[in-house]
């Protein structure tokens, strides 16, 4: 992912580029589909299981519609697009 992309991520707010999700760090975004209105209506769209034991503690980047994390020990796991 070029620099420039990485440097100006809060300008792609539909994306989460970096670990907290821009450089400034606020961990917040500012798209506003979910409401305090509307959170009770959320359904669960997909379930992904690990395919390793132990601990998880990772933060999923989003980059143009795929999600991407990292299990124990490590891996990255793969998966075709729809």
């Amino acid at each position: 992912m070029p620099d420039e992309r990485l440097s100006a991520a809060e300008r792609e707010p539909h994306n989460w580029l970096t670990y907290s999700g821009d450089y400034n760090a606020q961990r917040f975004s500012p798209l506003n589909q979910l409401t305090p209105e509307n959170v009770a209506r959320l359904k669960v769209a997909w379930v992904y299981q690990m395919q390793g034991r132990g601990r998880l503690q990772v933060s999923p980047l989003v980059a143009d519609g795929v999600m991407y994390l990292t299990e124990p020990p490590a891996r990255v796991p793969s998966r075709p697009r729809a």
